[in-house]
């Protein structure tokens, strides 16, 4: 009876060892951080005086075009066959923050700018929540 009930417990802790350190990992606070914000928060971001990032607008031209674009934003389509050369040629020393349409598009830029290890934010809801939000554009004008 001793032996059975020895071994018993060997199992029951073996099963409580195995599964302890996976405990213990969930409940660790996680050191990822989000690079995602919302158009309210990158309104706050931009109208601080001592902004000094880049605000990167990835739609196409005939988006810029029709709605317009964020104040004092850096337009680059996200569908040109050069955006890797372009991604490579940015300042690394600056913070990117990358809007499209509603963030399809600039979740893919922004994985590229992390992957070029360029520090950079996805606006998540893109141009779509900030106009919803009625923030202020500006009409495009063609970069030369």
């Amino acid at each position: 009876y001793f032996l059975d009930t020895f071994l018993c417990m060997l199992k029951r802790m073996k099963s409580i060892l195995i599964l302890l350190p996976l405990f213990i990992l969930s409940c660790t606070p996680s050191t990822k951080v989000d690079h995602t914000i919302n158009g309210h928060k990158l309104l706050s971001i931009i109208s601080a005086k001592d902004f000094s990032g880049v605000i990167l607008d990835v739609r196409t031209p005939a988006e810029w075009k029709k709605s317009g674009i964020i104040n004092k934003a850096v337009t680059y389509n996200a569908y040109d066959k050069n955006l890797k050369s372009y991604i490579k040629s940015l300042n690394k020393t600056k913070t990117y923050y990358v809007y499209c349409h509603s963030g399809v598009r600039s979740a893919k830029v922004f994985r590229l700018l992390q992957e070029h290890g360029i520090n950079s934010f996805n606006v998540e809801g893109g141009i779509a929540g900030w106009m919803a939000a009625k923030y202020p554009l500006v009409k495009y004008e063609e970069q030369e």
